[in-house]
């Protein structure tokens, strides 16, 4: 299996002992008695071997699958680990012997041994106990097994070995998992290596137990999420155990990417009963996450909806923004970052502009009209707006001028776009030549239908509460009513995006459902990832489509890469390869971003596509489940 060359003679040294075996490990040397480490030289590996050994009592009783605490939950550095569990029958005749004979006799010793030592006390007596359980198993005809694990850490020096081994025992520390003890045998790693496969550890540091006890110690794979306090998402589909629920605790959870991938959830409300599968439905998993993260103290969420559905509570506000209005005008921000604020607010606004007329022309020139129209908006800022202006040319040596822009709880009297169409009305007027008119006429009369078209966009006074109640959780802002015009629901999104992250506290958490089910720029949008940062804001996105322009990959820069995001839910990826001008959510990118690559496994299933099969996975423990998908809400 590794390439391993006969060794010809072997080399004399008063440090080496004579070579054991057939095949040599060091480098260059052969086997030596005291080697600790085994070397793969055709390989560039360096192994070592370890017995994974047990403190009587520390982990009894436990959980079915308990045995995958051994595993870290911490990166292992510049290493791989291998653990391996072998089993063997213990022979019929020696079987016979300890249940005659041996059982007995020491339940005896161990009920009649004085002890003083009150932990060795109670040791005695689980060691009583367990005997007695023993005894009952072989009376119902339960067989002996003997069984040990090892684990094997490979990596490309000794250093890196010792360094991982290190890391392993402080992550065992660190998430209080005690009585674990990693033993390497000096000498015998080239004979544990051998027999890594073929025999098994019988002896009193190593586990006999009767077969149903011993059926707990497997490592089942994908025992998946079982957290203690967690709420259940569906059935683990690799799990051994028959119907094994998905138990996941989202406490952990900040930031987070979910991908249906055009994969459907099945969905339950109240309960089990009616459950069916549900379009959209990254919404009512981003619904489960952050409920989870609510519990965590992380503060009020907010949900900006454009694909799903909102799953109202009674902790919950719910607003149609085809109904509701934002004034796109006012600068919501605080007075130390006012500069920002107002600049980030004119581009926003330019931006909404912009994406009105491309909706009715698709052929304008987007650079001219943009630093035009931008121009003549802060000039309106400062000069007319609310009748004599409301910001200024110098916000550092003005800062109370400055100030004026910054919206209060009386929107009433903040200007609106309406107000702002005069200037383009004039600026039309005044145009001189053919070109310049026939742009200022083009800006004017795309707003102006704009305002006729969407009113509660544009036209109208910031009508949402100033304040909420400190009881409500969730707030939805619903912008579906312009789900059927991608550059109009861009519009409202944009708009509802600067709000909702200058509204939010320190350490809410906004969820974003459908971002890719309408269009906005990029670089619009990063302002407000900033904002976001700045505030330790959580944030959970959803994408629908698994073909999509806007994902995971073209949109990183706003939703963080997949190594940054808590956690990942992935339903179907594109088969689509990136291109010059597209970027897609395929293998490839989240091999890259994630800086890992996906197991086999799942990319066999994800390329199944199967109805609510989806691929969950938790960074704050690594833990990861393909679970057949089923939400209570």
């Amino acid at each position: 299996m590794f390439s391993l060359k006969r060794k010809k003679k072997a080399a004399s040294s008063n440090n080496l002992k004579k070579f054991k075996d057939d095949f040599g490990f060091t480098n260059g040397f052969g086997y030596k008695d005291t080697d600790p480490y085994l070397f793969f030289k055709s390989r560039n590996l360096v192994a070592s071997v370890f017995d994974v050994l047990f403190d009587y009592g520390t982990h009894n009783p436990e959980e079915i699958g308990w045995i995958c605490k051994v595993i870290p939950s911490e990166n292992i550095h510049h290493c791989k680990l291998l653990f391996f569990e072998r089993e063997k029958g213990v022979p019929k005749p020696k079987q016979k012997d300890i249940i005659q004979k041996k059982m007995a006799s020491n339940l005896y010793s161990v009920d009649n041994t004085p002890e003083t030592d009150m932990e060795q006390l109670a040791n005695n007596g689980n060691r009583s106990d367990d005997i007695k359980i023993s005894a009952i198993l072989a009376g119902r005809k339960d067989t002996i097994i003997d069984s040990d694990i090892l684990m094997v850490i490979v990596s490309d020096s000794p250093e890196h070995i010792e360094e991982g081994l290190a890391l392993i025992r402080n992550s065992y520390h660190n998430n209080n998992i005690d009585g674990i003890t990693l033993v390497r045998e000096v000498g015998r790693q080239y004979l544990e290596f051998r027999d890594l496969l073929s025999k098994v550890s019988a002896d009193s540091f190593h586990s006999t137990d009767m077969s149903t006890v011993a059926a707990d110690r497997l490592f089942f794979p994908s025992s998946g999420f079982s957290d203690e306090y967690g709420v259940s998402v569906g059935i683990d589909i690799d799990s051994l155990i028959y119907n094994n629920s998905a138990i996941i605790d989202f406490t952990s959870v900040k930031n987070a990417i979910i991908c249906t991938g055009e994969i459907n959830p099945i969905i339950s409300i109240g309960g089990f009963e009616g459950a069916a599968a549900v379009k959209d439905g990254g919404s009512a998993i981003a619904q489960v996450i952050s409920d989870g993260t609510y519990l965590s103290g992380r503060g009020r969420v907010h949900h900006i909806v454009m694909a799903g559905y909102p799953y109202n509570k009674e902790d919950s506000l719910y607003f149609d923004m085809g109904k509701k209005t934002i004034n796109p005008m006012e600068v919501f921000g605080t007075p130390e970052t006012v500069v920002q604020d107002a600049n980030d607010n004119f581009d926003k606004v330019t931006e909404m502009l912009i994406l009105v007329m491309e909706n009715s022309n698709s052929n304008i020139d987007d650079t001219y009209i943009r630093v035009n129209l931008e121009a003549m908006l802060e000039d309106w800022f400062i000069f007319t707006a609310g009748g004599q202006g409301l910001y200024t040319t110098d916000p550092n040596n003005e800062p109370k001028k400055a100030q004026m822009i910054l919206a209060t709880d009386n929107h009433d009297n903040y200007p609106t776009t309406s107000d702002f169409l005069i200037k383009l009305r004039d600026n039309f007027a005044q145009a001189n030549d053919q070109e310049s008119k026939r742009e200022a006429q083009l800006m004017y009369k795309a707003v102006k239908t704009a305002i006729h078209q969407y009113p509660n966009l544009f036209s109208g006074h910031t009508n949402l509460p100033n304040h909420y109640d400190k009881n409500i959780h969730n707030i939805y802002y619903d912008i579906q009513a312009y789900r059927h015009t991608p550059k109009i629901a861009g519009v409202a999104f944009l708009n509802t995006l600067a709000y909702v992250v200058n509204r939010a506290r320190q350490n809410d958490t906004i969820v974003i459902h459908g971002l890719d089910q309408l269009e906005v720029p990029l670089e619009s949008i990063i302002p407000y990832k900033k904002i976001i940062k700045r505030k330790n804001i959580g944030l959970i996105t959803t994408f629908e489509d698994k073909n999509s322009q806007i994902n995971p990959n073209s949109y990183e820069s706003f939703t963080g890469t997949m190594n940054n995001q808590d956690m990942i839910v992935i339903g179907g990826v594109s088969d689509k390869d990136d291109d010059e001008n597209n970027k897609y959510f395929n293998i490839n990118f989240i091999n890259r971003s994630w800086s890992r690559d996906m197991p086999e496994k799942v990319v066999h299933e994800l390329n199944l596509e199967q109805q609510g099969v989806f691929f969950w996975y938790r960074k704050s423990d690594q833990q990861s489940a393909l679970i057949r998908t089923h939400l209570l809400l």
